[in-house]
This record gives C-alpha cells, sequence and structure tokens, in this order.
C-alpha cells in the first residue's frame, strides 16, 4: 500500500465489516510504530488500512465508538477541500467572522448560513446543495430535503455530480443567491467543502498531518487498524500460472468472476494495477473447447471485450481484465501482469 494510516486509538479486539463491501477492519491494540504495525498487518490480514475518503472516516469512527477518548483527530492541522476533486481549498474565501471556530474540534464540515460560511459538525442536518455537470440549465440543484452532510455528498454524487464547489465569486453568488432564495432567510445548505481529517502520524501523504516515520525520535508507538479484503491485487509481474501458484501458496486462489458485483469489486482493484492487464482465474482448454473458472465454479456470466473469448483454437490462452477498463482479454498464458487472489471459496 501506498498511503498508510497509523491510527491513534485505545479499543481491543474489535472488527468491522461494512455493508456490502469485501473489507473487514481490525483494531489492533498493541502499540507498535509504524514499520511493525505495516509488518503485522501485511502477515495477518491484507495491510495497515488507509483513510481516503468520509466513508472510510466513518468505518473507523465505528470501529472506535467504544474508546472514550477523542483527541486522535488534528482538526487544527488538517485541510479544507473540496468534495468534487479532493482539490485544496484555495483563492477567494467567504468564511464570516469569527469562522472557522472549530467548536470542541469537531467541526469538519462547512454550510452556509445567512450568506456566509460556517464551519459545523458533519453529523447535523441541513438543506445542500448539487453541482450537475450534464445539466445545461442549471448547474447548481436546490435539494429540500434534509441531512448529515455524508447523506448529502451520497445523495449528489448519486442524482447528479457532487454536491456545490465554489472557487470563485461568481460561483459564489450563484451558490448563495439560490440557498437564499429557496431555504429562507439565513439560507442555511450544505455545500461541498469539508475538512480534511488528519490522523496521528500518516493520511493520505498530504503534508497537512504531523510528520512521523520510523526514524523519528519523536514517532511513538502506537495501536494500529488493519484491514482485510477478500480480494487482493498483487502488483507483482508473473505469468497466469505463476500467478495461480502464487495465490494458492497463500492459501488464496485467483478470482473467479461469476457475477457483476464480484466484476465491479475486481474492476477496482484492476484500476490500481501496475501492470496493462490483470490476470483473472479464467483459462481455456483446447482439448475440451470450453473456457473454465480455476476454483470449479460454473458461472454463465461473461464480459468479453469484441472479438475476444470467442472461436478459440489456441492452447495456452487464459483470461485478464483490462487494467482501467472493464472487460476481458484472452492473452497467452506466459505474458507477464499483475493479478488478483481472493480469499473466499465462492469466488
Amino acid at each position: 500500500m501506498d498511503r498508510y494510516l497509523f491510527l491513534l486509538l485505545f479499543f481491543t479486539g474489535l472488527s468491522v465489516l461494512p455493508p456490502c463491501l469485501s473489507v473487514q477492519y481490525h483494531f489492533i491494540d498493541e502499540p507498535r510504530n509504524l514499520t511493525d504495525a505495516q509488518s503485522n498487518c501485511t502477515q495477518n490480514y491484507t495491510g495497515l488500512a488507509t483513510a481516503e475518503n468520509m466513508r472510510e472516516i466513518d468505518m473507523f469512527n465505528i470501529v472506535t465508538a467504544h474508546w472514550k477518548k477523542t483527541t486522535w483527530l488534528e482538526p487544527e492541522k488538517s485541510t479544507w477541500r473540496w468534495s468534487l476533486d479532493g482539490t485544496e481549498l484555495k483563492g477567494e474565501k467567504f468564511w464570516d467572522s469569527k469562522q472557522p471556530d472549530n467548536d470542541g474540534n469537531k467541526e469538519l464540515c462547512m454550510f452556509i448560513n445567512n450568506g456566509k460560511w460556517h464551519d459545523e459538525g458533519c453529523d447535523k442536518s441541513h438543506q445542500f446543495v448539487c453541482y450537475d455537470e450534464h445539466n445545461h440549465t442549471s448547474k447548481y440543484i436546490y435539494i429540500d430535503y434534509q441531512g448529515n452532510w455524508t447523506f448529502s455528498q451520497n445523495y449528489c454524487r448519486q442524482n447528479h455530480t457532487d454536491l456545490a464547489s465554489v472557487r470563485n465569486s461568481t460561483e459564489w453568488e450563484q451558490v448563495k443567491n439560490l440557498a437564499l432564495s429557496q431555504s429562507g432567510n439565513k439560507g442555511m445548505v450544505w455545500i461541498g467543502l469539508h475538512k480534511d481529517p488528519c490522523v496521528w502520524g500518516w493520511y493520505n501523504n498530504s503534508g497537512s498531518c504531523s510528520n512521523c516515520t520510523p526514524n523519528n525520535v519523536n514517532c511513538l508507538k502506537r495501536p494500529f487498524i488493519c484491514y482485510d479484503d477478500e480480494l487482493v491485487l498483487v502488483k507483482e509481474n508473473k505469468t497466469w500460472s505463476e500467478a495461480l501458484w502464487s495465490c494458492r501458496n497463500k492459501g488464496m486462489e485467483l478470482v473467479s468472476v461469476l457475477n457483476q458485483n464480484i466484476q465491479n469489486r475486481v474492476q477496482q482493484r484492476a484500476n490500481n494495477a501496475s501492470s496493462p492487464f490483470v490476470w483473472l482465474g479464467l483459462k481455456y482448454s483446447c482439448t475440451l473447447n470450453f473456457w473454465f473458472w480455476v476454483n470449479g465454479n460454473y458461472s454463465c456470466y461473461q464480459n468479453w471485450a469484441q472479438g475476444q473469448g470467442h472461436n478459440t483454437e489456441q492452447c495456452g490462452i487464459t483470461g485478464a481484465i483490462k487494467t482501467g477498463g472493464e472487460q476481458w482479454f484472452s492473452l497467452p498464458e506466459t505474458d507477464r501482469h499483475n493479478f488478483v487472489c481472493s480469499k473466499s471459496h465462492g469466488y
């Protein structure tokens, strides 16, 4: 993993499996330095956990729900960013006087109040303004429903593009006037500015956090969170057979893509590969003239690219997904690519 999150937490033995995800988080109440924590997570799970979006931050909040201390976040040293593309807040700002004040060290989201920016706890409920890049009539859409900041972000992403961003005074006037005209005199609405939580030590290499490296004498030993993923992208270039046995030697199997749900998850992992294709557990039998999954499962699901996977008469052909794409390609098994292993017995 190239971005590490090292967490200062204090609760023993808690594991959380997010709904609809194949990732499980494990809190380890054994203080370690960064190198030892990374090694422990790699040996026993998949790796040291990262927090790259609000959803993952929410999962860590669940993991630490019983931890009584709340000082592990350093919001005073973190960065305001726009939800749309993750860019840091720069240029014109429209804060009210004495804002942001980060009352109680818990105000990590921003809402408009009476035509000015105010920081606010992300769990509070407000109406919100979405941005829609495909709407040629109005780019900004007022939503007359109250939700917390995360709900508002998810709603905008599912139904439009994202929560509204404000990069200049022209955009600000449009969003402000829409908020004031639609939501009453004070125009209290969420938009897409939130504070990037800085966790003690490492967070996205953003440079906004406390520096802590294994060689830094100020880097204390701390408890940590590991993550365990049923699907593991191995960024090593191997032939198909080498990839197969690499997975099996670790108690896993080259992944079988049996339905659209597994396809989506494999595709997500493959987007981070360092090779042009990623091996799947799919092989062609030239003797029997059919494709099969190496774990023995049968499925009618297919996702071949045009001209691939059909009328094959060659031996030594195996299946792969294109990095950054979604369709399957038939390739010589002697090619060398990254691969995805599965810990699940079902795929």
